[in-house]
């Protein structure tokens, strides 16, 4: 699934404080950081994302709390299924 496939199918959400860390998807940011573990505390678990940085720098989102190269997290409106849920990134075509 690509970014924009993403984005249209789980709806992220702004940042629930109006916080701008820097990821913004329509000119809201929705970049949670670590560090806000009161926000995170809220989210329930299907609905949270992280968003990573692969082996070769590029940016993907992956369903749930991941830890290991993680820059952020995200929410969004409707809730991951599987939890194997991930972005493509950016540049690589999809067979």
């Amino acid at each position: 699934m690509t970014e924009e496939e993403w984005i249209q199918t789980y709806r992220p959400k702004p940042h629930p404080e109006g916080e701008s860390h820097g990821f913004e998807i329509d000119g809201e940011c929705c970049l949670i950081e670590p560090s806000e573990v009161r926000i995170l505390s809220e989210i329930p678990e299907r609905f949270l994302w992280t968003l990573l940085e692969d082996d070769d720098g590029n940016l993907i989102i992956a369903a749930g709390n991941h830890r290991v190269n993680r820059i952020g997290y995200l929410q969004t409106v409707l809730p991951w299924h599987s939890g194997r849920e991930v972005t493509e990134p950016e540049g690589v075509d999809e067979e």
